[in-house]
């Protein structure tokens, strides 16, 4: 296979070989590889195939296997479909077919598996896959002979309503399970259309009877509709939600290869267009695009950005040495986008002045190589002795690919506009008179009409133009019962949701789809019951995925395809109709969209692994599922077929879309195509690279002169690809077509075509049209109707008229006013004297010749009066008739007018009635996520509010609050219940940046009333906490907490007796994350009291008088003894000292503690049946630290952040009892939050 994708190989050429000293070109080269890619209506047939069935399919294959032995067993046959004879084999489908008529669902059901194990071809009594091909021919065949597809078309209505219903009411997730049975009919429907087909493509196929028989089956409908009818109403379902489980795949790829058999391929439309422009008296066509561009070569990419730089900088470019003296033997020419020209540039002499000149001068190549290369003396001889290349090949003809056309209308408009220019006047409608032109015109009219061409559309689109004006005498005509006319028929009523649901498919399929979930689930043929559990299933799975939406793609795109090819062939506004639908639809950004990836990854994607494949899955022994295996692939071809095809055909549908319609290549400038269009030209296939060309083409005159300033080698490769109108100015802006003021017209006009197209031939539309009756010629009769006016307008008459009639013309008004109240009655009135002084001449004139006695005499005198007096009313008649007729001009302009207005009104009222279509359809195409959620959620235990309650400030707290210190002499020993504070040095320490929990309302005014504050000299409320926490209440300590009372009870392990300091380690900034409920969840919890407080008896180490002892007083200021009091809560740690490890703790406690936690992590809560034994069974709470506390008696708990501790009681003072790694002791209750 060639480079070139014409099936043959290229060979070799001098550009070939100096490209690569070239390095933007060898970069280019290298990036996007030339495809061989060949174009056809679809692949090869093993491909195709296999493309039916997924890779999560594969169980269900032995399914197949066992129905097929079991109904063998009950029929009295040996398992083996090879060794039955051909009369048996016939009577086993007699048999199977007779199953399906069976009302039990699992009778049916594995006589389907079973015939499609003979659709498959028997393929586990076969041991190659051209053996299997063979009898899965010969069995598809007869089982078609039989009876096979009728009868599966039938079980495929019965089923989709079953299924349907019960799938509706059981879930509403979907899996490969749901779809289970349609999937098996539509294999076996799939399995024998695409053997039709191949056989119809076989011109001595001995089944050509068979294949006949086919085609004629599907043109007749199944039921009440036909079968692609059906199944497109299957895809309508699907977008619409209702049956959610149908295999959409399947689905599509037997809706396309059903159209491609009954409608026909490529083939078969080249024969009928040839036949329909014979039948139309038209020229046969002389060209074929595929088969021209197969001879083209591709293009080089565009150029990137540092190499147009740098082309704008020849200055800063030096050139290597060896690259001087290469370009001093030759050069090849770099042309534009394609180097067909076999040419190469040598370099001129170095100049006198030492400075190299790098000018280019043109010559060719010797036609002959050999000679060139073996003659030492010919200036090419060391370039082929250099590089030892063969000879290149004959030279390409020096001619552009494509014959110059030319449309009817563009003649017509060149007339126009050089009769205007040379005679000063024009003749609409005269296309011979060429009288007054120059010569050159002359020549100029004759090669346009020589390279004319006019296609079947515009003799199809006049004929209805002379119908809607004279639908009398130009009646429709027999219309032909083609199969493309009888498919659009089955599809008009319901052609707009059948074009919405299949782009809505080809979005979800996109790859440049996000992922979010979409409405539309195209994988429930997919997806499996039980999600991949290992890493090589989930890969295998992800590779089926992206092969799935491939196939889809591709069969959604060649759909599209057939249908605007079949129908526009059929007729034209057959065609235009389909096409406003899909534009409706988005088709045009859908498509754009889709382009806007890297097309080069999308084109070589291979999403597939061989080994997987149908056949190959099944014949021979199989290998177990490796990596190897998912790697293995065809390396040998840098592409993917079916995205080539899917991109060349979405290529193909946009030009359809937008090819002489001016408002949608509009449509593609304000989409910004053009970068998107040529980025796409880096993939090097002719055919793809020619119809973005195609698309370029179109909107260059709207691009504006600087894109097409630095596009020219994108302009180059359009001139020297693409077909040329002579007359078509699409390099330029100055088009007279590019009107954008006229575009929406021509899209109304258009549509009114269509629609009365479809009312006059199908009855569709809007209102029956009126019965025609003759028409009416009798003036006496029109003006002696009765036309019937309201009252209203009667009394408004003369105010209609004025601000309808004279206020929008009020020139003509004038004029007219002068007619009807001057001229006309002046007139009028002239001949009625006239036929007074007429009577008086005939008078006299008798008198005269009676008394006169010279009687010729007075006969000439009447003469003389006679001719005057007509002559005088001969001219009064002719100038009232002329002042009538003149006043019908103006009438009839101002109806005109009136007219014109009309239809603006009516163009507006259609746009408004499109905008509202494209806004419906926009919103039947927006994707719709229900929410299964309530987004707010009332709390189970709303908290109630604190009431507030106002007390008065006591003063007398503030004598004990200061810089000095009250001696108390009295207290001389240390209560049990006083603990030793942290060391002097801690007074000067800042104060936490975290701010402690807030206390309760309760809490806080009874702290309010034991401490005062010094900030700022004031205690209103912005002072309240401004400098300091507030203080609380020290705890009290229950009262069966004596001197002597048993702090743990024995058998459990005790804590250091050293009585270390309180130490402040602040949480990681971690746990806030975590433990964000804290706040909330203590907020009963009195809050730990600042260090820099020196107020109350805990404190009083703060005092600057050392070793002196503080008493506390109570709130009702009375003395408390030494062994009740409770310490107070431990304040929270400071942020100060995360930097400092054992800050505040002695350092035998600080090693401990680090050697036995090593960091902070959250919690690791073990369940209620993995709890250790050490745990107590009545404990109340299992709780978890939130701060790192470290026991200041011996009696208390010492933990970190995150442990977990059970408590086994609850003081009021603030103080609880717990266990923690079998160890009792006290600690405080607000270091600690409940486990959730």
């Amino acid at each position: 296979m060639g480079t070139n994708g014409n099936g043959r190989r290229a060979g070799a050429k001098i550009p070939d070989v100096r490209r690569p000293m070239e390095e933007a070109d060898c970069v280019n080269d290298m990036e996007s590889p030339e495809l061989d890619f060949v174009y056809d209506d679809c692949d090869t047939q093993a491909n195709e195939i296999s493309e039916l069935y997924s890779y999560t399919e594969h169980p269900e294959y032995q399914l197949n296997v066992k129905a097929f032995e079991d109904i063998m067993e009950e029929f009295n046959y040996p398992p083996s479909w090879q060794r039955l004879t051909n009369k048996q084999q016939r009577t086993v489908i007699m048999k199977l077919l007779e199953h399906l008529d069976v009302a039990v669902s699992e009778i049916r059901m594995r006589a389907t598996r079973c015939i499609l194990y003979l659709a498959q071809g028997c393929w586990a009594e076969m041991q190659s896959d051209a053996e299997q091909a063979h009898w899965a021919r010969i069995n598809v065949m007869m089982l078609y002979d039989m009876g096979t597809f009728s009868a599966f078309v039938e079980l495929l209505n019965l089923e989709i309503v079953r299924s349907s219903s019960a799938i509706a009411s059981r879930k509403l997730a979907e899996s490969l399970a749901d779809s289970i049975n349609l999937r098996v009919i539509l294999s076996v429907l799939y399995l024998i259309t695409e053997y039709m087909r191949t056989e119809k493509d076989n011109n001595e196929s001995e089944y050509s009877h068979l294949v006949k028989n086919f085609k004629e089956e599907l043109g007749t409908p199944f039921g009440e509709e036909l079968l692609p009818v059906k199944l497109l109403s299957m895809v309508t379902h699907l977008c619409a939600g209702t049956t959610p489980h149908f295999p959409m795949k399947k689905v599509l790829l037997l809706l396309w290869k059903v159209l491609l058999v009954y409608l026909g391929g490529s083939k078969e439309l080249k024969e009928r267009k040839s036949k329909l422009r014979e039948q139309a008296g038209l020229t046969p066509l002389s060209e074929d695009t595929i088969e021209i561009i197969k001879g083209m070569r591709a293009s080089s990419p565009p150029p990137s950005a540092a190499d147009m730089l740098e082309n704008q900088n020849p200055g800063q470019r030096k050139l290597k040495e060896n690259e001087r003296a290469l370009r001093r033997q030759t050069f090849m020419k770099q042309t534009s986008l394609d180097e067909s020209d076999e040419q190469i540039y040598v370099d001129k002499e170095d100049t006198g002045n030492g400075s190299e000149d790098y000018s280019m001068e043109f010559q060719s190549i010797p036609s002959d190589g050999a000679q060139a290369e073996n003659n030492p003396n010919c200036p090419y001889y060391m370039y082929f002795k250099q590089f030892d290349s063969p000879p290149p090949p004959p030279p390409l003809p020096r001619s552009l690919p494509w014959q110059s056309k030319v449309r009817q209308k563009d003649i017509d408009m060149f007339l126009e506009n050089v009769r205007i220019k040379f005679v000063g006047y024009s003749l609409p409608g005269d296309r011979q008179t060429i009288a007054g032109l120059p010569q050159p015109i002359h020549e100029g009219i004759d090669i346009l009409k020589k390279h004319m061409y006019t296609s079947l559309s515009e003799i199809q689109a006049e004929r209805e133009i002379e119908i809607a004006r004279s639908p009398l005498t130009k009646g429709e005509r027999e219309v032909e019962e083609t199969e493309a006319e009888i498919l659009y028929r089955a599809m008009l009523p319901n052609l707009p949701q059948y074009m919405i649901a299949l782009l809505k498919i080809l979005l979800a399929a996109a790859p440049t789809s996000t992922a979010k979930t979409y409405s539309i689930n195209i994988m429930a043929d997919l997806l499996p019951e039980e999600m991949p559990m290992t890493v090589l299933q989930s890969l295998k799975l992800g590779i089926d995925v992206n092969r799935h939406k491939e196939i889809i793609v591709k069969a959604v795109t060649a759909i599209l395809m057939l249908l605007l090819k079949h129908f526009k062939l059929n007729h034209v506004y057959q065609f235009e109709f389909m096409s406003q639908h899909l534009v409706y639809a988005n088709c045009m950004p859908l498509v754009l969209k889709f382009f806007n990836q890297n097309i080069l990854s999308y084109v070589g994607a291979k999403n597939t692994i061989p080994m997987f494949d149908f056949p190959a899955c099944v014949i021979g022994e199989q290998p177990e599922l490796t990596k190897e295996c998912l790697d293995i692939g065809d390396s040998s071809v840098p592409y993917s077929w079916r995205n080539v095809f899917s991109c060349i055909n979405l290529l193909r549908i946009l030009n359809k879309l937008t090819k002489w319609k001016n408002a949608r290549i509009m449509m593609l400038v304000v989409f910004k195509s053009a970068p998107i269009l040529k980025r796409t030209l880096k993939v090097r296939h002719a055919l793809m690279q020619f119809y973005v060309l195609k698309l370029l083409k179109m909107q260059t005159k709207y691009l504006g002169r600087q894109w097409r300033k630095t596009n020219m080698k994108t302009i180059s490769a359009i001139y020297s690809k693409v077909r040329h109108r002579l007359n078509d100015d699409w390099a330029f802006g100055n088009d007279v077509d590019a009107r954008p003021w006229d575009f929406q017209d021509e899209e109304c006009a258009l549509r009114v075509s269509v629609d009365r197209f479809n009312h006059r031939r199908y009855g569709t539309g809007g209102d029956q049209e009126i019965e025609l009756t003759p028409l009416e010629t009798d003036i006496n009769s029109i003006l002696e109707a009765n036309i019937d006016l309201d009252d209203e307008f009667k009394e408004n008459y003369e105010l209609w008229l004025e601000q309808e009639i004279v206020k929008s013309s009020y020139f003509k008004m004038a004029e007219l006013a002068a007619l009807l109240q001057t001229e006309i009655p002046e007139g009028r009135s002239h001949l009625t004297d006239s036929h007074t002084n007429l009577e008086r001449v005939a008078d006299y004139c008798e008198a005269n010749y009676f008394q006169s006695e010279n009687k010729r005499l007075a006969l000439e005198s009447t003469k003389n009066y006679t001719t005057q007096s007509l002559a005088s009313v001969a001219y009064q008649i002719n100038t009232l008739a002329y002042n009538f007729l003149q006043l019908l001009e103006l009438q009839t302009m101002q109806l005109a007018e009136m007219e014109g207005q009309m239809n603006h009104i009516a163009q507006t009222v259609a746009i408004h009635k499109e905008k509202v279509a494209r806004r419906e359809i926009g919103v039947l195409t927006a994707n719709k996520v229900t929410n299964r959620q309530y987004k707010i959620i009332a709390p189970a235990n709303p908290e109630k509010p604190i009431k507030y309650v106002r007390k008065s400030i006591d003063y007398t707290a503030l004598d004990e609050i200061g810089h000095g210190a009250r001696w108390n002499g009295a207290a001389s020993g240390t209560p049990r219940g006083r603990r030793s504070g942290p060391p002097a040095n801690a007074a000067t320490l800042p104060a936490p940046t975290t701010k402690p929990p807030t206390p309760p309302a309760a809490v806080r005014a009874a702290s309010a009333a034991n401490t005062g504050t010094l900030g700022r000299g004031t205690l209103g409320k912005s002072s309240r906490e401004y400098r300091t926490p507030p203080a609380v209440a020290p705890p009290q300590v229950p009262s069966h907490y004596a001197p002597n009372y048993p702090r743990r009870p024995p058998g459990y392990s005790t804590l250091p007796v050293a009585q270390p300091q309180v130490g402040m380690v602040h949480p990681n900034q971690h746990q806030s994350a975590t433990n964000y409920s804290q706040q909330d969840l203590h907020s009963s919890m009195p809050p730990p009291p600042s260090p820099l407080i020196g107020s109350d008896g805990e404190h009083s180490q703060h005092s600057s008088l050392p070793g002196q002892r503080a008493s506390s007083s109570s709130a009702g200021g009375g003395s408390i003894r030494g062994g009740s009091v409770s310490p107070p809560l431990p304040p929270p740690p400071m942020d100060d000292e995360l930097a400092h490890d054992g800050f505040g703790r002695p350092h035998h406690l600080t090693n401990k503690m680090n050697t036995q936690y090593t960091s902070a992590v959250p919690a690791i809560v073990p369940d209620e049946e993995d709890l250790p034994g050490w745990v107590p069974k009545n404990y109340i709470e299992k709780v978890v630290a939130i701060y790192d506390y470290y026991a200041d008696k011996e009696d208390e708990l010492s933990f970190q952040e995150s442990s977990v501790i059970y408590v086994l009681k609850k003081n009021d003072d603030g103080w609880w009892e717990g266990v923690m790694d079998g160890v009792t002791g006290l600690f405080p209750g607000n270091y600690v939050e409940p486990c959730v």
